[in-house]
């Protein structure tokens, strides 16, 4: 049976016009002859191909803003490859410079009616030593590697007071240096500062140490607005940053139905209004909410984010007035943050500061138990609920307690969290906060009324003044049955009885010969010891579970013996000096300092853990030491990232510094009787 194939006439990679044509045929035959006649195609293919493996790859580039700087100023380093592929270069250690920053550039540009893309990865670095210094070669998946960069170094600050900007794809499409401090100066002829700029606004500029200061930038503008936007996502140093969701912004509303939109409108928070300046009006947005927590005493600039504008600039045709980007800059603000009293500082408090409410419950099937009974060894939900005006993401966990009877009575598993976030309208004012949602699953472990005790949570109010232990109401459960009741005893594979018939035996032939009547019979060693497996077996179960039930009531003793051990186990295993080992090793440290002092990491700051460190028995120098290792490679996670380990197969610095600081503490408080 003929069986038709087409294929598609293919002429080209510099054979003759008729060479190597595949054509229609109808049999297997002609499908072989073919093939016969395509083989000089399909070896210009394979040539082809192999030519291109062979041809050199291109070289990637790498340029820096200066080749002299003074050792107080910064250097932006910059790679770019033709082309948009390839993956991110693998930055070395640079021996000499620290990186504070990155980012990667998209650019697109046409010449000649040929359009063109490119990459680019920006990196800021600082000098750390006046003299010569290099930057090594810089390797980029798919190129060759950059050429070596020589910098001359030199004492004091070579640079003028504004450096050149660098390109950045802002959300507009417009020209930004995310690393200037400066805006951009403004390229829309016609519209001054004065008719478009932003303001920053704040209640109160003076709080304690983890009490929010809610921070407001409103736009101000004399011209038509289409659309506005930060285009930085930074968090300055030295605070815990939440940025909070504005109901009443116009742009935000496009393609919300009016449901929404009214809903939208109904939410706290600040309005567009009408308002005047220096005896002229203005329409004002709130462009940008941000609450504010110090997390360390003293004053410190917060300063202002950039923002980039559209606006409606001159007519270009009939279709419409064509949009233009204006980039403004909100100005900074001084936030003064005083210490927490050390007067009346319960033992446990671990940095919680707002004004909350503990709630709990017991659920069964997502429901109250209410007065219901709970059967043993079916699991239920404890549910606490955290509610109220602070900073929820780094308030510590509600303490379970710790008698001896509770911990017998149930059997417990770590929580899953959920939080909601957002402004509280308080009447006149408005605050941060929502609610936060611990739900552990626990197991009761036999019959009876279960009292679970109130469970605590230290915090300090600011409202007050004063520390407070927060106390949920408690609860009592109603268990009924035993843990593994409901399975049978006998389902009919346990022991029977039986009947004895008879004791006689009736031989149906003689016996042989007498057989010698048999010595007294002794237990092999393989016997004795399969008699004792058993005795074994439960014995070490029987230690297995008290382990269990020991730990878990000494979780606090174990974590802080272990905690050294742990935290070297992490910091091993950190690789280079990029952003994502920085980042590795601030998280290894916190989660250190908080099984080593007790509490929790998620809200435990550099400043705090100084204070703790001293007071356990470390010495002054070496407290603050820890501080600022703790601030500095914290401070990495919102920072770019790097590309890998930045092609370093050894610890990095910080990790190295990390390890060592680790040994001098648990020295200092093993030898001044510090907690362990």
């Amino acid at each position: 049976m003929e069986r038709e194939a087409r294929v598609v006439e293919s002429r080209g990679f510099g054979m003759p016009s008729g060479a190597g044509v595949l054509r229609r045929v109808r049999s297997p035959k002609g499908r072989r002859a073919s093939l016969v006649r395509c083989a000089p195609f399909l070896a210009a293919v394979f040539s082809a191909l192999s030519a291109a493996a062979a041809a050199p790859q291109e070289r990637a580039e790498a340029r820096v803003d200066a080749s002299r700087i003074g050792v107080e100023d910064q250097l932006v380093l910059t790679v770019s490859i033709p082309e948009a592929r390839g993956a991110a270069p693998e930055l070395p250690p640079l021996d000499g410079f620290e990186v504070l920053g990155s980012q990667r550039v998209s650019k697109t540009s046409i010449v000649n009616g040929r359009l063109t893309r490119a990459r680019e990865w920006v990196y800021r670095l600082r000098p750390l030593a006046t003299g010569d210094l290099v930057i090594p070669e810089i390797p980029v998946p798919g190129y060759l590697p950059t050429p070596e960069i020589r910098v001359s170094v030199e004492s004091g600050s070579l640079r003028p007071a504004r450096r050149p900007r660098t390109p950045f794809a802002s959300p507009f499409g417009s020209l930004f240096d995310p690393f200037d401090p400066q805006p951009a100066p403004d390229p829309v002829v016609g519209i001054a500062e004065d008719d478009l700029f932003v303001r920053t606004e704040v209640e109160d500029s003076e709080v304690l140490v983890g009490e929010q200061a809610l921070v407001l930038y409103r736009l101000w503008s004399r011209v038509p607005i289409a659309i506005a936007a930060p285009v930085e996502s930074a968090q300055p140093e030295g605070f815990w940053i939440e940025e909070v969701t504005l109901p009443d912004v116009p742009w935000a509303e496009r393609g919300l139905s009016r449901q929404q939109i009214q809903r939208r409108r109904a939410l706290p928070g600040p309005r567009r209004e009408r308002r005047t300046w220096n005896g002229i009006a203005y329409d004002t947005w709130p462009l940008l909410m941000r609450a504010v927590f110090p997390t360390g005493a003293g004053e410190r600039e917060l300063p202002g984010p950039h923002f980039e504008i559209a606006v409606e600039g001159p007519r270009a045709s009939f279709f419409g007035p064509r949009q233009v980007v204006v980039a403004r800059k909100a100005p900074p603000v001084t936030i003064r943050a005083a210490p927490l009293p050390q007067a009346g500082r319960p033992s446990g408090f671990a940095g919680s500061v707002g004004d909350y409410q503990l709630r709990a419950a017991v659920l069964q099937g997502g429901a109250p138990l209410g007065e219901r009974a709970a059967a043993a060894g079916e699991p239920i939900v404890l549910r606490l609920e955290l509610e109220g005006a602070g900073n929820l993401r780094a308030a510590g966990t509600p303490a379970l307690p710790d008698s001896p009877s509770f911990q017998r009575a149930f059997r417990f598993f770590d929580p899953d969290t959920s939080i909601e976030t957002g402004l509280v309208d308080e009447g006149a004012a408005v605050s941060f906060g929502g609610r936060r949602i611990w739900e552990f699953p626990m197991v009761p472990e036999s019959g009876g009324v279960r009292n679970i005790g109130p469970l605590t949570l230290d915090v300090f109010n600011p409202r007050t003044g004063a520390y407070e232990s927060l106390a949920s109401d408690p609860l009592s459960v109603r268990v009924e049955g035993a843990a593994g009741a409901g399975r049978s005893a006998s389902s009919g594979f346990g022991p029977s009885a039986f009947e004895r018939l008879d004791d006689d035996i009736r031989y149906l032939k003689p016996m042989g010969p007498a057989v010698p009547a048999p010595g007294p019979w002794r237990p092999g060693g393989f016997f004795l010891l399969s008699l004792t497996l058993p005795l074994l077996w439960n014995l070490g179960v029987f230690a297995a579970l008290r382990r269990r039930d020991y730990r878990t009531a000494h979780e606090a003793a174990f974590r802080r013996k272990g905690a050294a051990r742990a935290v070297r186990k992490k910091l091993s295993r950190v690789r280079g000096e990029g952003s994502e080992a920085a980042a590795a090793v601030g998280e290894a440290l916190s989660e250190y300092a908080a099984a080593r002092l007790g509490g929790s990491s998620r809200g435990l700051t550099p400043e705090g853990a100084a204070a703790r460190w001293e007071h356990a028995g470390a010495a002054p120098e070496t407290a603050r030491r820890f501080r600022n290792l703790l601030s500095r490679t914290e401070g990495a996670r919102f920072a770019a990232g790097l590309g890998g380990d930045g092609g370093s197969g050894t610890l990095g610095r910080p990790a190295a510094e990390a390890l060592e600081l680790v040994l001098v503490l648990e020295e200092q408080l093993s030898s001044r009787g510090g907690p362990g």
